[in-house]
């Protein structure tokens, strides 16, 4: 016999408390219930129900009783054994035994409470938790800035008419459905306000750097703001100030910089969890970085009749949140295809990563996680430091056209050069005391890169000692 899967349970005997089971499968995809089966999670052994003749009497009346629904009891004889059969029609509206609510997800039965009852209750009767009036959220709450942002990238990918900067915050967000009779939803006030979390609590993302081992936080930080300033400042971040690239110059001239993670695969991932995640939970999306992985974790389920084979094959769009969705597909930001996953797994292929690995734990509130290892040849080992590595053809370092006979002893490492440089293009001018404080760094780490950036000829210092700064050299620049 078949094993137990998103739509067949066995069970030895009959006992009203099965009734649970058959609560789930109303609220799922329906599915059978097979009286007389022993599972031992090994194989499937038939034994029979010598009672069956009043089970088929007794179970309908308990159902009826107890949940409200009617569904087929059949006796079946297979191999010379008497069984019960079930067979539970998917219901379109919520079933609860003795006040309950279960649900089927995956080969188990799920007792769902708080959001995910919420929500479930929400989608049975078609709604979505996005599209419900937020408290206290008035039109002078929603920010003119994000307005603006939101309307130059949907009019720059041609997914709006330019016309629309004409229209007033109240009539754009009216005629992107984000406006009801009882007032301004919970997805206006993820997309066009300043800080989300201040109606939605856990309406941002937290990244945190981790050493070797995994229970080792080093630093982390906190993302907040709009849904879409989420996705762009969470990405900038990780790849200013939590990864390494690794950087090298092949024949002297080209240079060539690797980071270990595919910058558009997590960009995919960020965007896929900012989306799709179940914002009634009030658990911000956590991203766990370290040397060698990336985990993006996410609260939120799978559609009711998904499974995680489903979810990394081939599927239609079936977005957690279609407003927010549709919306942020204005900007351009995503596409409706459903191929989001595919670009991961595509992206990680061209980086030289291996497949990413999804995992979706069942529960309330449900999980889905994804990992990404590393690039092998984008690893920084300790006993390389991530610098600016010159070769010829011979692999050996040369600098302005000789080769290096003993290496520098105190390499600067790569990401404190980039953060120095970009600091001083921003500001030029800046002083070594204002580049300790905007770096959090120390005098000795920093003069030390400055020294570095000097005598490559990428900066430069002018006037006096003390009242002089740094400017990016033009030339390079």
């Amino acid at each position: 016999m078949n094993k137990e899967d998103l739509n067949i349970e066995y069970k030895q005997s009959w006992r009203e408390e099965y009734l649970k089971w058959v609560c789930g499968f109303a609220n799922a995809d329906g599915g059978q219930l097979l009286i007389g089966v022993m599972d031992d999670k090994k194989g499937n052994d038939l034994v029979g129900v010598p009672d069956w003749k009043s089970l088929l009497e007794t179970i309908p009346n308990q159902m009826r009783d107890t949940m409200g629904m009617i569904a087929d009891v059949n006796h079946v004889r297979k191999e010379g054994k008497d069984l019960v059969e079930i067979v539970v029609p998917a219901y379109p509206v919520p079933i609860s035994y003795r006040g309950i609510y279960y649900v089927r997800r995956g080969a188990t039965n799920q007792r769902l409470s708080g959001p995910g009852l919420e929500s479930f209750l929400l989608k049975r009767r078609g709604l979505h938790w996005e599209n419900l009036p937020c408290p206290r959220l008035k039109l002078k709450d929603i920010s003119a800035h994000e307005i603006k942002r939101f309307k130059d990238l949907a009019i720059d990918k041609g997914r709006l008419d330019a016309s629309v900067r004409r229209e007033t915050k109240e009539e754009f967000i009216t005629n992107l459905h984000l406006v009801g009779k009882e007032g301004i939803s919970y997805a206006a006030a993820l997309l066009f306000t300043e800080k989300a979390e201040k109606w939605i609590p856990g309406a941002y993302v937290k990244v945190g750097k981790f050493g070797e081992n995994e229970a080792d936080l080093l630093y982390h930080d906190d993302v907040h703001g709009s849904l879409i300033e989420q996705a762009e400042k969470t990405l900038d971040l990780i790849y200013f100030k939590y990864l390494k690239a690794k950087i090298w110059y092949e024949n002297g001239v080209q240079r060539v910089e690797k980071f270990p993670f595919p910058r558009e695969a997590l960009r995919e991932l960020i965007l896929n969890a900012l989306v799709h995640k179940d914002y009634s939970s009030f658990i911000p999306i956590q991203i766990s970085v370290s040397d060698d992985k990336l985990y993006v974790a996410n609260v939120g389920t799978l559609p009711e009749d998904w499974t995680l084979e489903k979810l990394l094959g081939k599927h239609s769009s079936r977005p957690h949140n279609p407003t927010i969705a549709s919306c942020v597909y204005l900007t351009g930001m995503i596409e409706t295809w459903g191929r989001g996953i595919r670009k991961v797994f595509d992206e990680c292929a061209r980086h030289g990563c291996p497949p990413p690995v999804y995992e979706v734990s069942a529960g309330d509130p449900g999980d889905i996680q994804v990992r990404i290892d590393a690039a092998p040849d984008a690893m920084v080992s300790e006993d390389e430091p991530n610098v600016d590595r010159v070769t010829n053809g011979d692999n050996q370092a040369i600098m302005d056209g000789r080769p290096i006979k003993r290496p520098i002893k105190r390499p600067i490492k790569r990401p404190i050069k980039d953060a120095l440089l970009d600091a001083i293009k921003a500001s030029p001018g800046v002083s070594r005391p204002q580049l300790m404080t905007i770096l959090g760094k120390g005098r000795t780490v920093v003069g030390e890169a400055l020294a570095t950036l000097l005598k490559d000829g990428i900066i430069e210092h002018r006037g006096s000692r003390k009242t002089g700064g740094y400017y990016a050299n033009d030339k390079i620049r």
